[in-house]
């Protein structure tokens, strides 16, 4: 989100998605920028995925670099959008029954007429599973679907 909101300070169009990446046995909730170039779109940045790259040990300093600038104008295939823009408010207004106001990364559930707080009880129902065949991380590992790397 600090990146999408130093773009904007500048004059760039910018916004912050968000979703999860499922990366297998690195599943989760995540937050990346894209930014807007006239004649091209929405361009995607991920600078907290792109980081990674300096915590591979067993990598030389050149892939390090094609890691980082993979993520800056490109995703990996494993994304699953939620929300384009935390700047977007849910519509319909979900008034003061949301609990998360700005990052959706789960769907929201709101009931004005139960005692129970329905939203999360549904995020306690709420999940992702994926399969299939060997996936390629961008850090060069194969990983199968069993989530254990192979070297």
């Amino acid at each position: 989100m600090l990146f999408s909101a130093l773009c904007s300070s500048i004059g760039i169009p910018a916004r912050s998605a968000g979703g999860y990446q499922l990366v297998p046995r690195l599943a989760g909730t995540h937050f990346w920028a894209e930014f807007y170039l006239p004649g091209y779109g929405w361009i995607p940045a991920d600078v907290t995925i792109a980081e990674s790259a300096d915590w591979a040990y067993n990598k030389t300093d050149e892939e390090r670099d094609l890691f980082k600038d993979y993520y800056f104008g490109s995703l990996d295939p494993y994304r699953y959008t939620i929300q384009n823009d935390v700047d977007v408010p849910f519509t319909p207004d979900t008034g003061d029954d949301n609990i998360l106001k700005i990052a959706h990364q789960k769907p929201a559930t709101v009931c004005t007429e139960s005692k129970e707080n329905v939203e999360l009880l549904g995020l306690g129902y709420w999940n992702i599973t994926f399969s299939g065949k060997n996936y390629e991380s961008p850090l060069f590992l194969t990983i199968p679907p069993t989530g254990v790397p192979d070297s």
